[in-house]
């Protein structure tokens, strides 16, 4: 029973290491580049519309 707390302990402590640093990599790199962060999308007013396009031609049919 020891020896297999220990080895979920190792396991634990490994794997925790292993996130941090690859987060610290991937935060160190991300930081160093030029990344514009994504912006919000504008919030459209509760009962207003967006109208649909239509579309240009159809596959099943065919133009005069």
């Amino acid at each position: 029973m020891y020896r297999g707390l220990v080895h979920v302990l190792a396991w634990s402590l490994a794997t925790g290491a292993a996130v941090t640093l690859s987060w610290w990599g991937v935060h160190t790199v991300m930081a160093g580049t030029a990344y514009d962060p994504p912006r919000a999308l504008p919030i459209t007013a509760a009962g207003a519309t967006t109208q649909e396009p239509r579309p240009q031609a159809s596959s099943t049919h065919r133009p005069p």
